[in-house]
């Protein structure tokens, strides 16, 4: 039936839209048209109905006692022959009726509205209760290739429509929420997609003919996960790939860098986790980026294995890696902030006529230098061209203070070779030369003791017998001088034999402190006295104030490492101070007035007045500007 059906409704459609008063006479038996009365829904002449249908019309003349009419069969090219239904009378204010489709049979219907023998207006209907037929005939799982731009999980559904149906939409839903209007042609058809992640998604497909009917069929797809693949790691000493398992070297102490790389599924690509395994120890969670530091020489083992959300992983081959001992230089090199450090090395690395920033190799004319680190900010490394020397350059700055190990990797064509020093880098560092040194400490230590804060230069501070101090403090307010000496052998220090003078133990900021270097230990160069402030970072009190004669001259420091006023640094003495009263000393044999800023590290003769109270002591106090 549908296949005519279709085809009768095509005829109608080639007639176009009837219009009452084009109809020749006695063509449509005993209809007379009355104008005003006419269905305005349903509007076309052959409709789709099922399951019910709200009839509607004017009644522009107030016509009443309609009559709503119901015959099988169309209306045209005739009225059907025989008995007509009387589905209900209306008044002329009522103008609607619910034509219940469902108690029909599916077919061709002609409805009318009539008043005695006239009849007003007509409709051909078409009932159709019977809903289409579908199905998923069958599903293929999983299908991806990880050497497609779009590897995934994919699944194909194969659908058919039933062939006597005619099917007005087509739809599929995934279960992921993405759906597709399918093919509404009859036969079988089939319908691929990707899903972005596994799990299980019920797929549902859902037909509906011109009547409103549906019908649906479903499966539950199973989506398996996909295994990360393509995986691979990097590592740095020659930014080799792992996969050319080509035997790659670094040096103990050295933190080497590996980077991994791997692809999965768009769901599964931000949440891998990469687990790193050295020498067969237990996996350790990393990242794309791991840094590990070997102890040993040796050739040494890493593992990689990559897994997803989903528990699916894949695992790198064993990749190998030869760690070489550095040869260590000593001693241990010390640097200021800001300040590029010098080298002090043991032969045969020594410096080179006085070039204090390059060292020398034991290997031939050198291609090149390198910091292997790869994680000190500001330093740079590089051959000195023709020569077997690596010249080092670093200024470290404030947050690189501490304790560095570098290692250097010289190479000569195919022959390396690594050598490796430590560097402390401190916050201050005072250079102190042959002959009387005056100088202020610029932080509180941690240890305040003197052979604590002068152990750098205690090797080369003067010792001329055990009656003779080299080292001086002066306290103002009791005319005392504090004094100490080095041992014979330059352990440690302690006071002068013999004398009734106080000893000196404890350096501390605020005072001047007078040093005598001994040139011939010295040989011409200068010692350096670094910060040993805890953790090298300066310490933030409590500084004990100094307490200062009235009326006197005093030795004094300032605090802190950079330069300041002298109104500012002196700021406590509420101006009993005589301007010309500050003096500099020139580190060899004469005084000057301060004519700047009081420097950081250095010691001054200060003259004070007598304050209008007369007090015979003021508070002198580092710390009042320094913490403003």
């Amino acid at each position: 039936m549908k296949k005519l059906l279709l085809t009768l409704m095509l005829g109608v459609m080639l007639l176009g839209t009837f219009s009452v008063v084009s109809a020749a006479p006695g063509f449509y038996g005993d209809y007379e048209p009355h104008e005003g009365v006419t269905f305005t829904s349903p509007s076309d002449w052959a409709t789709y109905m099922a399951g019910g249908y709200l009839l509607q019309w004017t009644n522009e003349g107030s016509y009443p006692n309609i009559v709503l009419q119901m015959r099988e069969d169309a209306c045209y090219p005739n009225f059907p022959n025989g008995d007509w239904d009387d589905l209900e009378t209306f008044p002329n204010d009522l103008r609607e009726y619910n034509l219940e489709t469902s108690k029909y049979d599916d077919g061709e219907y002609c409805v009318r509205l009539k008043h005695g023998d006239d009849t007003y207006s007509f409709r051909t209907l078409i009932i159709d209760n019977e809903a289409p037929e579908v199905r998923i005939d069958e599903f293929i799982g999983l299908h991806y290739n990880p050497l497609e731009d779009d590897a995934s999980n994919k699944v194909k559904v194969e659908y058919e429509h039933s062939d006597n149906e005619y099917v007005d939409s087509c739809l599929i839903s995934w279960g992921d929420g993405h759906t597709w209007d399918c093919d509404t042609s009859t036969g079988i058809h089939f319908r691929q997609h990707q899903y972005a992640d596994n799990g299980e998604y019920p797929v549902t497909i859902t037909v509906y003919d011109e009547a409103g009917n549906s019908a649906s069929d479903s499966v539950v797809v199973d989506v398996a996960n996909v295994n990360p693949w393509e995986v691979s790691a990097i590592d740095s000493p020659d930014q080799d790939d792992l996969d050319s398992n080509d035997l790659d070297e670094a040096a103990v102490g050295e933190a080497v860098r590996f980077t991994a790389e791997a692809t999965d599924v768009v769901a599964d690509a931000d949440s891998l986790k990469y687990y790193w395994s050295f020498d067969g120890e237990e996996s350790v969670l990393g990242g794309e980026e791991m840094y590990h530091t070997w102890d040993q020489a040796s050739v040494h083992t890493i593992d990689l294995t990559v897994m997803d959300k989903d528990g699916g992983e894949y695992s790198f081959a064993q990749y190998e890696i030869e760690i070489f001992e550095p040869e260590a230089m000593t001693p241990e090199q010390k640097a200021v902030v800001e300040q590029v450090f010098k080298f002090e090395l043991d032969e045969p690395w020594n410096v080179d006529g006085g070039l204090n920033k390059k060292f020398k190799t034991d290997i031939g004319t050198l291609d090149a230098c390198e910091d292997v680190l790869g994680n000190i900010p500001g330093m740079t490394v590089e051959v000195v061209p023709g020569t077997n020397k690596c010249k080092v350059l670093w200024p470290p700055t404030d947050d690189q203070m501490g304790e560095h190990l570098v290692i250097v990797k010289a190479k000569s064509g195919s022959t390396f070779k690594y050598y490796s020093f430590t560097v402390d880098v401190y916050s201050w560092g005072i250079e102190m030369c042959a002959g009387w040194n005056l100088i202020s400490i610029p932080f509180v230590p941690v240890d305040s003791s003197i052979d604590t804060v002068f152990a750098d230069i205690l090797p080369y501070v003067a010792y001329e017998g055990t009656g003779v101090a080299t080292v001086f403090q002066y306290d103002s307010v009791s005319n005392d001088w504090y004094r100490a000496r080095p041992t014979s052998t330059h352990s440690s220090f302690t006071y002068q034999t013999g004398n009734s003078a106080r000893e000196l133990e404890t350096i501390v900021p605020g005072y001047g402190y007078w040093v005598k270097m001994d040139g011939s230990i010295l040989n011409g160069e200068c010692a350096t006295l670094y910060g040993v402030e805890e953790n090298f970072y300066p310490a933030q009190g409590p500084v004990p104030s100094v307490e200062i004669a009235s009326d006197a001259w005093s030795l004094i420091g300032t605090y802190g490492n950079e330069a300041v006023d002298s109104n500012t640094a002196l700021e406590t003495l509420d101006g009993n101070w005589y301007s010309n009263g500050l003096l500099t000393w020139d580190g060899v044999s004469s005084w000057s007035v301060l004519g700047g800023d009081m420097q950081p590290t250095e010691g001054y003769w200060l003259r004070t007045k007598m304050p209008d109270s007369g007090q015979s002591s003021m508070t002198y106090d580092p710390l009042g500007y320094y913490f403003l």
